[in-house]
């Protein structure tokens, strides 16, 4: 784990390609301007926050997380009809 941890991965989340949604907790160990900067450097991503959650999001605030990742899922599939 000590390695996954200690790699750097911003030019890898650079050549992302599809959209992608990075979902942090408000209490996770992982700081909020780190999330966003993630998701700033990604071509298509964006970054959302769910209130009184930690790092465990899907487990601590499952319908919070669901209900977000659904509206995203929604937007992305309306953008993709439009084009």
């Amino acid at each position: 784990m000590d390695d996954v941890v200690s790699q750097n991965y911003w030019n890898d989340w650079r050549k992302i390609t599809c959209p992608t949604l990075i979902v942090g907790g408000e209490k996770s160990f992982i700081s909020q301007e780190l999330l966003k900067k993630m998701a700033k450097v990604i071509p298509d991503g964006k970054y959302a926050c769910i209130s009184r959650a930690g790092h465990d999001v899907h487990l601590e605030a499952p319908y919070e997380w669901r209900s977000t990742v659904e509206k995203y899922i929604k937007e992305i599939l309306l953008k993709s009809a439009g084009e």
